[in-house]
């Protein structure tokens, strides 16, 4: 996908493969969820609305979850992410019961799914 470098952080029993690339942007850090197979090679997942995803789990049937960001906020550099769950062939979706809590103390206005 055309990044410096990449992280692998879940396998499912198909040998699908999910993790993110890195890319520098300027100097700034930028991320991209991916799911990887054999057949297809490196495939980004997309994000909520930012500019950054992350995948952590991926699970026998396809569906993914991990953190992407949403938007800018601001005071936030990053912008608030929220957990997201990808289910195979769909777009990306934002986990209802786990969203970001906005008062969170910076830099932390976030979710995560990890599994």
């Amino acid at each position: 996908m055309g990044g410096n470098s990449s992280q692998a952080w879940g396998i499912n029993n198909n040998r699908q493969v999910v993790g993110w690339v890195s890319y520098p942007a300027g100097g700034a850090y930028t991320a991209q969820a991916f799911i990887w197979t054999q057949a297809t090679g490196m495939r980004p997942l997309g994000t909520l609305g930012g500019a950054y995803s992350w995948s952590y789990c991926i699970n026998s049937m396809g569906a993914v979850v991990g953190e992407s960001q949403t938007g800018p906020l601001s005071g936030f550099p990053t912008g608030i992410g929220a957990s997201f769950y990808k289910p195979l062939n769909q777009p990306m979706q934002q986990m209802p019961d786990l969203v970001p809590i906005p008062e969170t103390p910076p830099p932390w206005p976030y979710s995560r799914a990890y599994g």
